[in-house]
C-alpha cells in the first residue's frame, strides 16, 4: 500500500512537472522553479493537512490510551510538540492554499495582459501601414499637382 502510494504521488509530481516544463518554456522558468511550484500544489491541499491531523492524533491516541505493551513512544512524549507541529502545519498550508489562490488569479492577469498587449501590437502594425499608405497616397496626389502645374 506503501509503494502504491509512493509510486502514485511519484506519478503525479512528474506528470505535473511535465505539464509545467511544457508550459513554462516559453517564460523560461528554471527547472527548480518548477519542481518547487509542483510540490507547493500537490502539498499545500486540504487532503494533506486531513491527514497530517489524522496521523499526529492516531499517535498521540495511541501513545496516551494504547496498551502499555505496545506504546511505541510512551509518556513523556513528544505529544506537546506534535500538536505544535499541527498548529504550524495549518499555518503553512493556510498560506500556501492563499498563495496558490492569489497565483492562479495573477498568472490569470498576466495571460490576460499579454492578450491584450498583443491585440494592440496588431493594432499598431496595421495603423502604421495605414498611416504609411496614406502618406504614400498624399505624395503619388501630391506629384499629380506638381505635374499639372500653379493653378
Amino acid at each position: 500500500m506503501v509503494r502504491r502510494a509512493r509510486s502514485k504521488l511519484r506519478t503525479g509530481l512528474l506528470r505535473q512537472l511535465r505539464e509545467d516544463r511544457a508550459a513554462a518554456a516559453a517564460e523560461e522558468r528554471l527547472l527548480g522553479d518548477l519542481a518547487g511550484a509542483a510540490l507547493n500544489r500537490r502539498f499545500n491541499t486540504w487532503r494533506v493537512m486531513r491527514w497530517h491531523f489524522v496521523i499526529i492524533a492516531a499517535w498521540c491516541g495511541w501513545n496516551v490510551l494504547g496498551p502499555l505493551q505496545y506504546r511505541f513512544d510512551p509518556w513523556p512524549f513528544i505529544g506537546e510538540n506534535l500538536v505544535l507541529s499541527m498548529e504550524g502545519a495549518l499555518a503553512a498550508v493556510v498560506i500556501g492554499i492563499a498563495a496558490n489562490a492569489g497565483m492562479r488569479v495573477l498568472l490569470g492577469l498576466i495571460r490576460e495582459v499579454r492578450d491584450i498587449a498583443a491585440e494592440t501590437r496588431a493594432e499598431h502594425v496595421k495603423m502604421q501601414r495605414t498611416v504609411t499608405d496614406l502618406l504614400a497616397e498624399q505624395r503619388r496626389l501630391a506629384a499629380i499637382l506638381d505635374a499639372r502645374g500653379p493653378t
